[in-house]
């Protein structure tokens, strides 16, 4: 026997599902909508910061029309219902700051807060990211053009 309860909390929809065939089985799943396509301007001022060992090595900015703003555009769509909320505190690899988002970038997690609404108020979201991506990134906002963004 399932019995599910669900109800509604600030824009997001939490589930919990006890009691699964006769076991008291207890889980939560938390999902919005908005999280499974966040969405963000990457046309406007957009600044990046590269770290290493939780010390900032090289800042700048990003064009709009450039390489690397359309690599994380493409990104940002390639994870469009791949998100999943997080309330972890991620430390930074390379950190992208635009008008009401970052993005932070780590060997493996593709980090996303953004205003979700009208309040501001900030939603991360998480979601994998393809071997190789961090590095190719990393090496292109630290000026070394032998290892293209792909």
């Amino acid at each position: 026997m399932m019995i599910i309860f669900t109800y509604r909390r600030i824009a997001a929809i939490t589930t919990l599902v006890a009691f699964a065939m006769g076991s008291c089985a207890i889980s939560f799943r938390s999902c919005s909508v908005s999280s499974q396509n966040p969405k963000v301007d990457l046309t406007r001022d957009i600044h990046f910061y590269v770290y290493d060992a939780g010390r900032i090595i090289r800042t700048g900015s990003l064009h709009a029309n450039s390489a690397l703003t359309q690599r994380l555009d493409k990104l940002l769509r390639d994870a469009v219902g791949k998100w999943s909320k997080s309330y972890t505190t991620f430390a930074p690899g390379i950190v992208i700051r635009g008008d009401k988002f970052s993005i932070t970038l780590q060997q493996r997690n593709l980090i996303l807060n953004y205003a979700a609404d009208e309040s501001g108020e900030l939603e991360q979201v998480v979601s994998d990211l393809p071997p190789g991506v961090f590095v190719a990134i990393k090496n292109s906002l630290m000026g070394d053009q032998t290892c293209p963004v792909q």
